[in-house]
């Protein structure tokens, strides 16, 4: 599935229109901005973080959109000040456990990126900057990706940047590092 970003409110909800035709999640009533989440049938654990929040609008089984709290309606989520804004987007793909994780180089010849840069690769994820089409105008091309895997998922993440901003750095590089530490804190491997 390609990703996006929102932003905004309004965005967000155009957002979650547009991803309509994804598998429903755990949606509700309430807030749209939730601080976690659960996703694959309540089989792997979603932590936004600080400053972010989970759009409940968006909120599929294997999809979720988190942006700034302050942006999805949050106006007192004081921790929001100073974040980058932008958008990220976490997808879950079902993946061998034991399976290594593919390269900066396969993941942008999968997605049709070009420009990688900064990559760091690991054992247990990936980093790295690129560019791609934007599914959605008012958004920069150049953008992080990130991969991990929890629960015999892939989990691919990305991080949009408005346009004005005219690409991502080392502040949303960041984001994406720590929301791969929430992610592996909260889906620790099975003990067997």
């Amino acid at each position: 599935m390609t990703t996006w970003i929102s932003k905004g409110p309004l965005a967000a909800l155009l957002l979650g229109l547009a991803l309509a035709g994804c598998e429903p999640g755990a949606g509700g009533s309430g807030s749209a901005a939730l601080p976690s989440a659960r996703l694959s049938a309540g089989d792997v654990a979603l932590v936004a973080p600080q400053g972010y929040c989970i759009d409940r609008r968006a909120l599929r089984a294997a999809f979720a959109l988190l942006g700034r709290c302050d942006a999805l309606g949050q106006p007192e989520a004081t921790a929001s000040l100073g974040r980058p804004l932008g958008a990220i987007t976490v997808s879950l793909t079902p993946f061998d456990p034991e399976a290594p994780l593919p390269s900066a180089a396969e993941n942008a010849a999968a997605l049709e990126l070009s420009a990688v840069s900064s990559a760091t690769e690991r054992s247990d994820y990936l980093l790295f900057r690129a560019t791609g089409p934007v599914p959605t105008e008012g958004f920069a091309a150049q953008h992080w990706r990130a991969v991990t895997r929890v629960r015999g998922h892939l989990v691919g993440l990305a991080f949009y940047a408005p346009a004005e901003a005219g690409g991502v750095g080392p502040e949303e590089r960041a984001v994406l590092r720590d929301l791969i530490a929430l992610i592996q804190k909260a889906n620790p491997p099975a003990s067997g």
